[in-house]
């Protein structure tokens, strides 16, 4: 997450310019920590930043795994089935 200045996302496949420009209290990485494929675009910062990170093993810990959870639902939306819920994880706060 962005906590201050701004950075330019670039796709490989969209040429040289920028698709898009994240400021203050946007994100950039979260298919990588919901899913644990490669990246898709590279964020370059246009300013100054300051950002706060997430690693996959803490998202996983507090959250837990999702991409199972996203990959059945995703499976069911074409169907009738219900979705699932994800379930709470038991947390422990340091």
């Amino acid at each position: 997450m962005i906590e201050s200045g701004s950075v330019d996302v670039y796709i490989k496949s969209s040429g040289e310019k920028p698709v898009s420009s994240l400021t203050s209290g946007e994100f950039f990485g979260e298919m990588a920590l919901l899913s644990n494929e490669p990246r898709g675009a590279s964020c370059i910062a246009k300013t100054d930043v300051k950002c706060h990170i997430l690693m996959r093993h803490d998202f996983i810990s507090l959250l837990g795994d999702l991409e199972s959870l996203i990959k059945t639902n995703y499976s069911k939306r074409s169907s009738d089935e219900p979705l699932e819920e994800p379930k709470p994880q038991n947390l422990q706060l340091k």
